[in-house]
């Protein structure tokens, strides 16, 4: 699905073309090309048969001419042919690898692109599980208990190796382990110092941490661990970590969350500077009853997605189902939530549901497919109008 795409905070601008390529998809991959100020050129079959990007895949272009260089589907590096890069094979550890027919990532925003400087070097954050505790826990109890992740792996890519077409320099190194966490929520904000990057990950189940690294040119320090009241998952019987989504705004002001069955959203101002998220609060989402509904959704609980307006006045939220506008600054709740959408988009028997949110350089929000197979999918054109419609 798209939705499972990481494009980063503060990357995105007319002068830095660094998100002009999304890869997405599968059995064949769909490239979406971004040229200008309209919809992006979708190519459809862009990758050979069985190129999965389901799950918390990745991607990055040249940010000077917006040419795509290599992407990640969770698993393995692909360059900008959609050829594996050399040693972009197993990023991830053996049980995780082979836990599907055909290698892709897990869960949403499982890796993430950073670059290393300026010098044609890029890192790659792969979020997984170890061999012990797939084993232990995993083959039982993945998506109807808890069955968390615990290992966050880093790979560098030489995109100036082979001609332009890259290679893995430096590879399975293990920037925290043994640590739970939860199997989403992962994304990076450029610091205030306009080189560096906060990583955050979310951190262990029925604590609401929030695991935060400096990403510098030369090195990653960290971790260091903030505690929230955050969406709580001990409310279920269950982890319910199967989707769900990190969001920062343009200008790296704002943070959002959402997460699976929870049905609240979490808001917090991100210091820059400190890498911090303070005056948080959380925010309960409407639950759609309209009954006209596909009885079995009609409460529409499964929650995909959220994303920031392009001018911040709003934060996107998106289910299954249904597809919100809440006005974060309006105090006056019947006010500030709009209701965007309710069903599908087209008919039920070609409906794919919706999944994650994500901004484009043109100013549009795109929603992934749920189902992930095919090119196309629903678009917000004017996000940051209230009361936009689809």
């Amino acid at each position: 699905m798209l939705g499972m795409l990481c494009i980063l905070s503060n990357i995105l601008s007319a002068q830095n073309k660094s998100g002009n390529n999304w890869v997405f998809g599968g059995p064949f991959a769909t490239k979406a090309v971004f040229v200008d100020t309209s919809r992006p050129a979708m190519i459809g079959k862009y990758a050979n048969p069985y190129t999965y990007y389901i799950h918390g895949h990745s991607t990055m272009s040249d940010s000077a001419t917006g040419k795509l260089l290599f992407s990640c589907n969770g698993m393995i590096l692909y360059d900008s042919n959609c050829v594996m890069i050399e040693n972009g094979d197993s990023l991830v550890p053996e049980k995780a690898y082979t836990h599907n027919p055909f290698p892709n990532g897990m869960l949403p925003q499982n890796s993430l692109i950073l670059p290393k400087g300026s010098n044609g070097l890029y890192y790659v954050f792969v979020v997984s599980v170890t061999d012990s505790l797939y084993n232990a826990v995993w083959i039982t109890q993945l998506g109807s208990e808890r069955a968390p992740f615990n290992i966050l792996m880093y790979h560098i890519v030489d995109i100036n190796a082979n001609n332009g077409l890259g290679k893995v320099i430096s590879k399975n190194n293990v920037l925290l382990s043994g640590k739970e966490m939860h199997k989403i929520g992962m994304m990076a904000c450029r610091h205030a110092n306009g080189r560096d990057w906060w990583l955050l990950k979310q951190g262990q189940y029925d604590t609401n941490q929030v695991i935060r690294f400096l990403v510098t040119p030369d090195s990653i320090a960290g971790p260091w661990i903030q505690n929230l009241t955050m969406t709580n998952p001990s409310t279920y019987p269950k982890a319910f970590d199967l989707s769900g989504q990190y969001a920062f705004s343009a200008d790296g002001k704002k943070f959002a969350y959402v997460k699976q069955k929870c049905q609240q959203l979490f808001l917090a101002d991100f210091d820059r500077c400190t890498g911090e998220l303070n005056n948080n609060k959380l925010v309960n989402i409407p639950i759609d009853t309209t009954p006209n509904l596909d009885p079995k959704y009609k409460y529409d609980s499964l929650l995909n997605g959220v994303c920031f307006s392009p001018n911040g006045q709003f934060v996107y939220i998106s289910k299954r189902w249904n597809q919100y506008q809440y006005e974060h600054n309006e105090a006056d709740s019947s006010l500030a939530w709009y209701h965007i959408i309710q069903g599908p988009d087209t008919s039920y028997q070609k409906f794919q549901g919706y999944s994650s949110l994500h901004n484009g350089i043109d100013k549009r929000i795109y929603i992934g497919n749920f189902a992930a197979q095919h090119k196309q999918m629903s678009v917000i054109d004017k996000p940051d109008i209230k009361g936009v419609r689809l």
